[in-house]
């Protein structure tokens, strides 16, 4: 793959006309996710939706939201809700919502368009998100209920924006772009139409990734700082200001060898997580999620996988949720702040946690379709091959009332086991009749890792 700094080299270069340089990082990665493949098969007309993810990635998330009680320092009123990522289905990239249950459910599905870099309100029920063109430019701030339902463009036509973050008392939103005075961290009032106030440096190149402190004073964020005449590597550090403007850009990081960028801040304030890789033209030079205090010392590795990025804290400051790019794709993780307990949890990346007040709802209505229930082991279930990685979902696939159950398997291999299904031949099957036999099938298909039948007209 491409090194870092010359992938965002070449970005810097294509963006900078006619639009400015938005979301240059979040743009970087974004081209390289999977597209999910999708198959209408038979009379059934089932969708058969492409999940990147073990058999036991339920179990993995429900553990990665119930973590028990927060570290010190940490608050006794919030716990997690569900995470928000973003996916690419080949024709659009939308926002899912994946619950403590593992239920898993669109959020956005505006067609020809880019959903990304969503970030949740401090009361767990809107989600502010970038929505711009397939190729990324022309970014825009909306917002939407947690629950679904349409989206409204937040910024003005006017502007360009990327990274929302909201204020820790859900009143103002930091975003980076251009707002009329040049590109940098903008602020704005969150519940009404108004200006957008400049609150970084001017001077700084392509900030982005705006991280708000626990106390609302203050802004973390990542910018360009070459030294004058100095044209490549692009290097980039960590940046902190006073979120009213009233002062200027103070460094937090100075490094001639990594960049920094995608700052988080912890719920308690004390540590920032961030993205830390190597400031070379290396085309092996690969991102890995990093600690350091919030006055930029003691800096730890934390991890450090295939092009790791965009670290969001748990509500309860328990866990790290990031992204990465592992074998079965674009993926987001889960991590405690000690480096220990790492899960992968879902397909999607650009990870948000929802906060859930103590005594408050946030529940997605409508309620989203169960789960299909997997299984791997071998069965005959009316093919002229036994399969495996069997998943299936109940429903009234022919019309007439009864139930009937969808299949989703993988063919066993000729020499014998279960192969993953990404290296193998699978097949869609419907028995109409309840007797444990496929009366309608589809296939052959592709997919990655698992593939779980999910919706049916």
């Amino acid at each position: 793959m491409p090194g870092f700094d010359d992938r965002l080299t070449r970005e810097l270069e294509r963006a900078a006309h006619p639009a400015s340089p938005a979301g240059t990082f979040e743009r970087v990665d974004h081209r390289r996710g999977r597209r999910a493949r999708v198959r209408r098969l038979g009379s059934a007309a089932l969708v058969v939706v492409v999940l990147a993810g073990t058999i036991g990635g339920v179990a993995v998330l429900r553990n990665a939201f119930r973590e028990p009680a927060p570290p010190p320092g940490g608050t006794d009123t919030v716990s997690n809700g569900s995470i928000v990522v973003s996916r690419d289905s080949g024709t659009a990239t939308s926002l899912w919502t994946v619950s403590p249950d593992g239920t898993e459910r669109r959020l956005t599905v505006e067609p020809n368009v880019r959903d990304e870099a969503a970030a949740v309100s401090p009361d767990g029920r809107t989600v502010a998100f970038v929505r711009s063109e397939p190729d990324g430019s022309r970014g825009a701030v909306w917002l939407v209920d947690i629950g679904g339902g349409n989206p409204t463009r937040f910024t003005d036509p006017a502007w360009s924006a990327r990274d929302p973050a909201w204020s820790p008392d859900g009143t103002r939103l930091a975003f980076a772009g251009d707002a009329g005075a040049g590109w940098g961290v903008y602020v704005t009032e969150a519940r009404a139409e108004g200006p957008a106030s400049l609150v970084s440096d001017a001077g700084l190149a392509n900030a982005s990734s705006p991280a708000w402190s626990p106390d609302g004073s203050t802004i973390v964020f990542a910018a360009g700082a070459n030294e004058a005449g100095v044209a490549e590597p692009i290097r980039f550090d960590l940046f902190e200001t006073p979120a009213d403007g009233s002062g200027p850009s103070t460094p937090l990081t100075r490094t001639e060898r990594t960049n920094e960028v995608m700052p988080a801040i912890s719920p308690d304030g004390a540590r920032i997580a961030f993205v830390r890789v190597p400031n070379t033209l290396d085309d092996t030079a690969q991102g890995g999620i990093a600690l350091m205090d919030a006055d930029g010392s003691n800096v730890e590795q934390l991890n450090e996988g295939s092009f790791e990025q965009h670290p969001t804290w748990s509500p309860d400051g328990s866990l790290i949720a990031f992204d990465r790019d592992d074998p079965q794709g674009l993926s987001t993780y889960t991590i405690h702040p000690d480096g220990s307990a790492l899960a992968r949890v879902t397909l999607g990346i650009d990870p948000a946690w929802q906060p859930l007040l103590e005594g408050a709802s946030a529940v997605p209505s409508p309620s989203p379709v169960p789960a299909p229930t997997p299984s791997d082991g071998v069965q005959d279930l009316g093919w002229a091959f036994p399969v495996c990685n069997v998943a299936t979902l109940d429903g009234d696939f022919d019309g007439n009332g009864a139930t009937d159950v969808a299949y989703v398997a993988t063919k066993v291999s000729d020499v014998g086991g279960c192969p993953q299904p990404d290296e193998a031949m699978n097949v869609l099957g419907v028995d109409l009749d309840a007797d444990g036999k496929v009366d309608t099938e589809g296939g052959p298909f592709s997919c990655e890792l698992s593939c779980l039948p999910f919706v049916a007209t």
